[in-house]
């Protein structure tokens, strides 16, 4: 559904998360992969690909019975991807699909229209109200020269007559300190006699100057009135506006969501070069080509023998926000999640994108489907391929799954978790630039954003704390040192206890293959696999 490649697992560090079974990461995390994808006949619990041909419709209640039967077995699903390619000569799909889009496309473009009506209209009234915000800051502070400059500009200025200048500033040439005189008055002043003694001018223009503050002294107590009604009016105008534009939003995302959800094959880079490869998509036949990606999982319980019993607490046994995965597969730009995301890096307050996702999916835990007291999860990749055929002797559909489940640590499932709700903010950054809406930015953050070298750093200086990372760098190299002694390939020779880094199971040979392993391709993908297979209706 958005444009992103995935964070593969097995695959080779700086494209995904590789295997973890021995090494040096064994003990920090688990990741089992299936061990081979491609020779189905030499047998394997981990990986399948089933494939169904029949009727219209056979193959649509093959993929509904496996989702709904999904979480029945325990799985929780969810839908990340998907694509449909229709050909022209498939005339009513290819309508359908067509005639669809073209509706929503037409809704989205009067929605955005009236849309960027209402964005226009706020930005005036934003505009307005900052002004008269500003006036009535003038009220609150007591401001007399700013309010007495607001009536020679925009008042007095325009109280000249034909032929007969009266504005101050029509009079300046006459009385040259005139201006500067009427910005030392008070309210007070209004006897023309005082105001002459006071500021020793003549009494011609004393009295030009006590006309002018008794005009000034009305002006301020109307537009004070005035400025507070049109302020209070303003800002329900303004907030009115902002929530026509928030529903705007809310109103027009399923149907942008939607749109999205209806991405063409030849939308996608690496399907449009499959298809002049493609043996199914042949000129002058009506076919259709339709992929989804699921992933489905579950927490997975050891079935030790006489396994003593845990007290479950519902907090987590070990957070899995351990530093190991955070750093290396999650915010690392080369190796991470932030490589495909760089707006993880993004920091505020202190604490970067990346943090706050993992803090909300900590939260969400069990809500995911996820149980804190359990260690380990069983982990699907379901690849769905549905085709369609029709031929002048009938129409025909096809349907192949390519299952790959995987047993993973929690801490690994974490890293999975954090990617859903990547895509999930990418698509609702996609849908904000569609509305013209910076959502969750502040006008400070988009002008760092895009002009950082107009951000002031203050200038550091050095304290106890630089004096204590200098001693703890110089100490590393001592520590590096100790570290090649007992490096990974002395390990043999050396004693296992010094050696025991992580929480997570380490012995593959042994636990890992017989107490995971073997459950998990008899239990949890035996099961969905012969359900397939039952509802293929072969026994």
């Amino acid at each position: 559904m958005i444009d992103k490649p995935f964070f593969e697992l097995g695959a080779k560090e700086g494209k995904g998360i590789p295997p973890i079974i021995k090494g040096p990461y064994a003990g920090l995390a688990l990741l089992a992969t299936p061990a081979s994808r491609d020779n189905l006949s030499a047998g394997n619990n981990q990986f399948v690909s089933l494939n169904f041909t029949g009727p219209p419709g056979s193959c649509s209640g093959l993929y509904y019975s496996l989702v709904f039967h999904l979480p029945k077995l325990g799985f929780h699903v969810v839908k990340v991807d998907e694509w449909i390619s229709v050909s022209p000569e498939h005339v009513e799909y290819s309508n359908l699909v067509t005639e669809q889009k073209r509706r929503l496309e037409e809704t989205i473009k009067a929605g955005l229209t009236s849309a960027a009506r209402a964005v226009a209209d706020y930005e005036l009234l934003a505009h307005d109200l900052r002004k008269y915000r500003e006036f009535l800051s003038y009220f609150r502070k007591k401001d007399e020269m700013a309010l007495r400059s607001i009536f020679i500009d925009q008042v007095d200025s325009h109280t000249d007559l034909p032929n007969m200048p009266v504005a101050l500033r029509s009079i300046v040439s006459r009385w040259p300190t005139i201006i500067s005189d009427f910005m030392k008055l008070d309210d007070t002043d209004t006897d023309p006699d005082k105001i002459a003694r006071k500021l020793n001018v003549s009494r011609a223009e004393a009295v030009i100057l006590a006309t002018k503050n008794r005009l000034y002294l009305e002006w301020k107590k109307m537009f004070k009135e005035a400025a507070t009604e049109r302020y209070s009016r303003l800002k329900a105008l303004a907030e009115s506006r902002k929530k026509t534009i928030d529903e705007y939003r809310n109103w027009l995302k399923p149907y942008i969501t939607r749109f999205k959800m209806m991405k063409s094959g030849e939308e996608v880079p690496g399907v449009m070069k499959s298809v002049f490869k493609s043996y199914f998509d042949v000129a002058g036949q009506a076919t259709f080509t339709n992929y989804i990606k699921l992933w489905a999982w579950q927490p997975f319980r050891v079935p030790e023998p006489r396994k003593l019993p845990v007290e479950k607490t519902g907090k987590f046994v070990h957070p899995p926000n351990d530093s190991f995965v955070v750093n290396k597969f999650i915010k690392d730009p080369k190796t991470g999640l932030a490589r495909i995301y760089p707006w993880l890096l993004n920091e505020k307050n202190g604490r970067t994108v990346a943090d706050e996702i993992i803090d909300e999916v900590l939260d969400s835990w069990e809500a995911l489907g996820c149980d804190p007291n359990e260690l380990y999860y069983v982990f699907m990749e379901i690849d769905v391929e549905r085709a369609g055929l029709r031929l002048q002797v009938g129409e025909v559909e096809d349907i192949t799954f390519h299952i790959r489940t995987y047993l993973m640590s929690q801490n690994i499932l974490l890293v999975k978790l954090v990617e859903l709700t990547c895509r999930e903010r990418e698509m609702e950054r996609y849908i904000d630039e569609i509305l013209g809406i910076q959502a969750g930015m502040d006008p400070e953050e988009v002008v760092k954003r895009d002009f950082p070298e107009m951000e002031e750093k203050p200038k550091k200086e050095p304290g106890i704390l630089d004096d204590l990372r200098a001693f703890a760098k110089s100490v590393s190299g001592v520590k590096n040192a100790l570290a090649s002694v007992f490096s990974l390939e002395r390990r043999i020779r050396a004693p296992v206890l010094f050696f025991k880094k992580g929480i997570y199971e380490r012995d593959f040979e042994d636990r890992v293959t017989k107490f995971y392993l073997a459950p998990i391709g008899k239990n949890y993908f035996g099961a969905v696999k012969s359900f397939l297979i039952r509802e293929m209706g072969v026994r």
